[in-house]
């Protein structure tokens, strides 16, 4: 078996590249096999006895150093002693650290012009999800944040505001992904005031229910147990029954079905009064608890009976399957000249 080497331009890290050209002889026939290597700039290969080549992948040596004073801009020249920059050409992220005795605000700045131009970044907080592009002010606190640079020639960490004392400042540029891992939560705990704008699975409990209008986005809605709210819309057939008349009964039904359950969503009764002030009292059958209200009825057959509007949230069910439930509306007295009664559910 023979073997030719051919040595490529060095690049910058000195090392080469090898194409390696196999002849192997398999049954007879001459067989060439060309393998791409790596080599220093001697032409040796870089590869060990098991044939692996050591390529490194992490992070390189950290650039560390102290901030003392502040640049409130990101353009100009900035103070001395407000900015630690680090050079991160083909890295994908950079952790920035900060320790020390102090009260200050730092913020994060990339540029792709080799520290000319600085752009402000977006930095992700490894105590969790938070990702900010200032620090907010900070008193004596240590945090790492992450900050994603590829493609950029340099990163720059800059105190923004400054009071007092030293702030000690690690930046380590990261090959790869480099062990960060994102999560997503919301900003306060459960049973905290709601606030910012967190990725949310839940709802907001509101006293009084918000008034959205058209293509507005809204928070789902929980009651005071937290138990998500929803509208009770029918999932089945929608059943009803009204009736009008005169110093009559109006009882309204809403009829069984074979297989099918009647839920009774609600009902309302109106009408004007009678010769005689009274009352009468409404009640339903069918209801596995049935229910009584009481209605006044006004003296004069002219007055108007105050309406009476009951809903039911969530819709109550009969007390069996093809059972149908009434709700018993009785004459409004003598006298009455009009009177009007309906409820209202579904069947599944």
């Amino acid at each position: 078996m023979a073997e030719q080497i051919i040595k490529l331009v060095d690049d910058t890290g000195n090392t080469g590249k090898k194409i390696r050209v196999l002849e192997n002889t398999i049954g007879g026939n001459v067989v060439e096999q060309q393998v791409l290597s790596l080599a220093d700039s001697a032409g040796n290969l870089l590869e060990g006895t098991s044939g692996a080549l050591p390529v490194k992948h992490g992070a390189t040596p950290a650039v560390t150093g102290n901030l003392t004073a502040q640049t409130t801009t990101i353009t100009g020249a900035p103070a001395a002693g407000s900015t630690l920059a680090a050079t991160v050409t083909g890295y994908s992220r950079v952790a920035v650290q900060v320790t020390g005795t102090y009260v200050g605000t730092l913020a994060f700045d990339g540029s792709n012009d080799g520290g000319t131009t600085y752009n402000v970044l977006s930095a992700t907080r490894s105590d969790g999800a938070a990702v900010e592009q200032s620090s907010g002010a900070l008193t004596n606190v240590t945090r790492l944040w992450f900050v994603d640079v590829a493609g950029l020639t340099t990163f720059r960490l800059r105190c923004a505001a400054y009071t007092s004392g030293t702030l000690a400042i690690t930046l380590t540029p990261v090959a790869g992904h480099g062990g960060l891992t994102r999560s997503v939560q919301g900003n306060v705990a459960s049973a905290a005031t709601d606030s910012g704008n967190p990725v949310k699975v839940g709802g907001v409990y509101n006293t009084t229910a918000p008034a959205l209008t058209a293509g507005q986005r809204g928070d789902l809605q929980v009651d005071p147990a937290g138990n998500l709210k929803v509208a009770p819309l029918p999932p089945g057939s929608a059943v009803a029954d009204s009736h009008t008349g005169a110093a009559t009964v109006l009882n309204c039904t809403l009829a069984g079905a074979v297989g099918k359950t009647t839920y009774l969503a609600g009902f309302t009764l109106t009408g004007l009064g009678a010769t005689a002030a009274g009352s009468i009292q409404i009640t339903t059958t069918g209801l596995a608890t049935n229910l009584n209200f009481t209605l006044p009825i006004p003296a004069g057959v002219t007055v108007g009976v105050t309406p009476l509007v009951v809903s039911f949230d969530p819709p109550l069910p009969a007390s069996a399957p093809n059972t149908p439930i009434v709700v018993q509306v009785p004459s409004f007295g003598a006298g009455n000249t009009v009177a009007s009664s309906e409820a209202h559910g579904f069947q599944v």
